[in-house]
């Protein structure tokens, strides 16, 4: 348990999320500037630059389907297919539900969870988002995003 290496990855603002393709040595990391980059788990290549929703939290992968997925802030679920380790294509975005970037991938089926909840207002005059707003007591949900060709 050390760290082996480390890299500079410049287009990525405040890394949230990270998915992992150990057959492929990828790293994709999502980040809230609307971007995740696909990198070699090798030498910490960027191989990819690709645009997914606003403030990102959570990315994931799945191998079986070659998925690269990122759950974001703004409401949207971006999905991302790998043609090759060296080549993705933009999927675009599943409507989601705004706050729903807790995200859990199933292995298997490839079903993508995500944990919404409506927020409210509580403190208009905080600059802090985490006192300035609250989960609505019984808004919480479980979405879920099966696979499709």
């Amino acid at each position: 348990a050390k760290i082996d290496a480390t890299w500079p990855i410049a287009d990525c603002q405040r890394p949230h999320g990270l998915g992992i393709a150990p057959a492929d040595h990828r790293l994709f990391a999502s980040c809230v500037n609307s971007t995740l980059l696909a990198v070699d788990s090798t030498n910490g290549k960027v191989i990819a630059n690709l645009s997914i929703g606003k403030g990102s939290d959570a990315a994931g992968y799945d191998a079986v389907r070659k998925r690269v997925f990122s759950s974001n802030f703004d409401g949207t679920l971006s999905v991302i297919r790998q043609d090759t380790p060296q080549h993705y294509i933009e999927l675009g975005n599943v409507p989601t539900h705004e706050l729903a970037r807790t995200m859990a991938l199933n292995p298997q089926t490839g079903r993508v969870y995500l944990v919404a909840a409506d927020r409210i207002e509580v403190d208009p005059s905080a600059t802090d988002p985490r006192k300035r707003y609250a989960v609505r007591p019984g808004s919480v949900a479980l979405l879920f995003a099966d696979p499709t060709d």
